[in-house]
């Protein structure tokens, strides 16, 4: 089981005992919400689909499939490649795609590159990318 499994998980348990107590007029669905860390509305449709759906309601639809930002594979492939190529010392790379933490440039893969002690801007192509790594070997 993934984190993002345990996390939906988490959140079901959260939801459901959230409801129960909004139900009992215990809190409002304001309240509710600010718990669960989501806006009010969000809280609604979670509460009309657990009440036509049950738990299955309460699933992540996106779980299991591909982000449709995700960058090309043979993009990112071309520019993993033209680092491989080359032996820097103390080279510190890192790339993104949709849903990292590290952003994309213009929907493409960035690749963030830091090397001599100091951090470059992110590139979004294999040939900006070479020029980074070239100006790091000389």
């Amino acid at each position: 089981m993934g984190t993002a499994s345990i996390h939906e998980g988490v959140r079901r348990m959260r939801f459901s005992s959230l409801l129960e107590r909004q139900e009992r007029g215990e809190i409002t669905q304001e309240e509710a919400a600010e718990l669960l860390g989501v806006h009010v509305r969000t809280f609604q449709r979670w509460a009309g689909r657990f009440q036509e759906e049950g738990e299955e309601g309460l699933s992540d639809r996106r779980m299991g499939r591909p982000s449709p930002k995700r960058a090309p594979a043979e993009e990112l492939q071309r520019m993993l490649q033209s680092v491989k190529k080359r032996f820097i010392p103390q080279l510190v790379i890192r790339h993104a795609q949709a849903g990292d933490s590290f952003r994309m440039l213009a929907g493409k893969p960035a690749a963030y590159l830091c090397a001599k002690g100091a951090c470059r801007p992110p590139v979004a192509t294999v040939k900006e990318l070479e020029r980074l790594l070239d100006e790091a070997l000389s």
